[in-house]
C-alpha cells in the first residue's frame, strides 16, 4: 500500500503569523491533531501538533530549573493558561518538517514516524504539497486491509 492510497488530501494549514489561539481553534474545528505552518508564499516552514500546543502550557526546562515552584504549583499553571493564547505559532512550531512522497510505501512512512517520534508526515511531490499522512491513517488502513478481513 502506498502513501497516496491512505493520505488526507484536504490539508488545513495555518499562516506563520497566527497565534496559539488560532492554531488551537483550527485543530478543534476541523477535528485534526496537527497542521502545517506556511509562510506568505504558502511554503511550509513548520508543523504544529496538539502535543506542541499542550507542551507550551508548561514551563520549559530552563524555567523549571530557575523556578521549580512554578512547575509544581498547578493552580498557578492553570491560571496562566490564557497568557499563551497570543503567542505566535513560530514560537512553538516544529521547524524540522519530515516529508514523504505519494509513491512511498506506508510501511516506510510508518517507520519514519516511529524513528522520528512524530505522528504525521507532510506528503510532497516535485516541491508541491499533496497531502498529510497521520499515524491514524496508516493504522486504520492496515487494520482494514490485513487484520479485519
Amino acid at each position: 500500500m502506498k502513501v497516496r492510497d491512505v493520505m488526507q488530501t484536504r490539508v488545513i494549514s495555518v499562516p506563520h503569523t497566527a497565534t496559539y489561539e488560532e492554531a488551537a481553534r483550527l485543530l478543534h474545528v476541523y477535528n485534526i491533531s496537527g497542521l502545517p505552518v506556511v509562510n506568505d508564499e504558502g511554503i511550509i516552514i513548520g508543523i504544529i501538533s496538539e502535543k506542541d500546543l499542550f507542551r507550551i502550557l508548561y514551563p520549559n526546562y530552563s524555567e523549571f530549573y530557575t523556578n521549580p515552584g512554578a512547575y509544581l504549583d498547578l493552580e498557578i499553571r492553570e491560571s496562566e493558561i490564557k497568557s499563551v493564547k497570543w503567542k505566535p505559532v513560530t514560537d512553538f512550531m516544529v521547524n524540522d518538517v519530515i516529508t514523504v512522497k505519494p509513491d512511498d510505501l506506508i510501511m516506510k512512512a510508518g517507520s519514519l514516524m516511529l524513528s522520528k517520534g512524530v505522528n504525521r508526515l507532510v506528503v510532497m511531490e516535485d516541491g508541491e504539497l499533496k497531502g498529510i499522512l497521520s499515524r491514524r491513517d496508516i493504522f486504520k488502513n492496515i487494520l482494514q486491509k490485513h487484520l479485519l478481513s
